[in-house]
């Protein structure tokens, strides 16, 4: 199969004529013209009907239009295996995670590549769910950690970990530990973090069957925001175990376990890059990264106590 020509027949069907496609492509038409004759010939179809506006696709056609983006893709997946498995893993790989958890996987994942493939650059974006989703979809990211689980035909995910969440409470205060029912949420002033003011954030999204109303006292978008203006006496912070990480061992601010919510942390990756080298490495090493963090969490086992 020569898959330039497969190419050029995918280019021809998604512009409608011999004509719009010799353009974007920057290919004479009569080379198009012979290609997609060549493939007709291979195939023993016709593929496609030429009239004056342009052409049509018969059923056969439409039938390997379906098909040609997949092995395009796989093509270009083996290529980049191949070129990559007899050298060091190169190029660039973009990943994007919550704040919370960017600044505890984030440094590690650059630690692991740097000493396996010095030639392997990252690049990182901090977000939450609905932007990650979206940089996804717009190829501007690899790999992203999502929240939600949504599906998509374009995206794989892959479910890692579950990671617990905390109240962070103002110098001095005592907080029930651990908090066992979610409506003791209900008596305090909160903060929760979100990038989206005009939405809900992650706390209300996983907690708004709780059918309790709670105080959201402040929306921020940083985590170190949220613990500013919680060490200033001015509310609570609900923040996931990434983001409670120094807290929880040095005992500055007073941490409690709540119990009921737990925040999925799956990973998500753009199908046509998955399986690339370069990517799975990164995505092995971002997944024992979310693992470990589970293995600390579940290793602590004095949250539990009162």
């Amino acid at each position: 199969m020569d898959f330039r020509k497969l190419k050029y027949f995918q280019a021809v069907v998604e512009a409608g004529s011999l004509h719009r496609a010799s353009e974007k492509l920057r290919v004479a038409q009569p080379a198009l013209s012979k290609s997609i004759k060549s493939l007709e010939e291979a195939l023993g179809v016709r593929l496609l009907i030429r009239h004056s506006k342009g052409v049509e696709v018969t059923e056969e056609g439409a039938s390997l239009h379906r098909h040609a983006a997949e092995i395009l893709a796989a093509w270009k997946i083996a290529e980049a295996d191949v070129k990559e498995h007899s050298l060091d893993l190169t190029g660039t790989v973009s990943l994007g995670a919550p704040p919370t958890l960017a600044q505890y996987v984030f440094g590690n994942i650059c630690s692991e590549v740097a000493k396996a493939y010095p030639r392997l650059r990252l690049e990182f974006y901090e977000g939450v769910g609905h932007s990650l989703w979206e940089e996804l979809h717009l190829d501007r990211l690899d790999i992203a950690v999502i929240g939600e689980t949504e599906g998509s035909d374009r995206i794989i995910k892959e479910l890692v970990t579950h990671e617990n969440i905390f109240l962070l409470g103002p110098p001095g205060v005592k907080v029930s530990h651990p908090i066992e029912r979610i409506e003791t949420l209900a008596d305090f002033p909160l903060i929760v973090t979100t990038r989206a003011p005009t939405g809900r954030s992650w706390f209300e999204n996983i907690s708004r069957h709780s059918g309790y109303s709670y105080d959201i006292k402040y929306r921020v978008e940083s985590p170190q925001v949220a613990k500013d203006l919680v060490a200033r006496g001015l509310g609570y912070a609900v923040l996931p175990h990434s983001g409670v990480f120094q807290e929880l061992h040095d005992g500055s601010l007073p941490v409690s376990h709540i119990r009921p919510l737990k925040l999925p942390r799956a990973m998500a990756s753009r199908k046509e890059r998955y399986l690339h080298p370069s990517v799975a490495f990164v995505r092995n090493l971002l997944r024992a990264q979310l693992l470990r963090l589970d293995k600390e969490e579940t290793s602590r086992s004095d949250w539990d106590r009162p």
